[in-house]
């Protein structure tokens, strides 16, 4: 399900009625870096990993804290922005989020319904599926920026804010312009 569009649209989404649009396009784009392993021809590699990723947040984290206090919420939710990103992989491939305390990669398989009859009974299946962390090279970059499952939630999920923003702005400058 996570494909490059919905790993940017859902921090973007989020973020838009806290931090506005332009530092929300950054949040959004922040979350899609893990994906820059790519560029070494190997996807899900050591990017994808929750403690990898800990390790580089936490300095910047820490400096931002102390220099730039005022740009801390910004900051952490950027890195909860990239760390969004392994986590949604893992529940549609085997991701490596625990390397390398853990050198199996881990792929979270979730099945739920909930039927209504005489009764609603809610059904719930969870299962944690593991593999052996390889980082194989691949030869052949495929791979999808958007697929039609998810273009119409990806596409909501960036104009609804967008509009909404806009229609804010539009109030709000109405409103001032009145009371002149």
């Amino acid at each position: 399900m996570p494909d490059i569009l919905l790993h940017f649209s859902v921090p973007f989404a989020l973020s838009v009625p806290i931090f506005g649009i332009k530092r929300s396009l950054i949040i959004g784009l922040v979350a899609i870096l893990p994906d820059l392993d790519v560029l070494l021809h190997i996807h899900r590699s050591m990017t994808h990993s929750l403690i990898i990723l800990s390790t580089l947040s936490l300095p910047i984290l820490l400096t931002i804290a102390l220099q730039r206090p005022n740009e801390l919420q910004y900051t952490i939710a950027c890195i909860l922005a990239l760390f969004s990103h392994p986590i949604f992989d893992a529940f549609q491939t085997y991701t490596p989020i625990l390397y390398p305390l853990m050198q199996r990669s881990l792929y979270f398989s979730v099945n739920s319904n909930i039927i209504v009859g005489s009764e609603i009974t809610p059904k719930i299946h969870v299962q944690v599926h593991t593999i052996s962390t390889t980082f194989t090279p691949f030869t052949k970059l495929e791979g999808p920026l958007f697929t039609s499952e998810t273009l119409p939630i990806t596409l909501s999920l960036i104009i609804i804010p967008i509009l909404y923003s806009l229609y804010l702005k539009i109030n709000k400058n109405k409103r001032s312009s009145s009371n002149k």
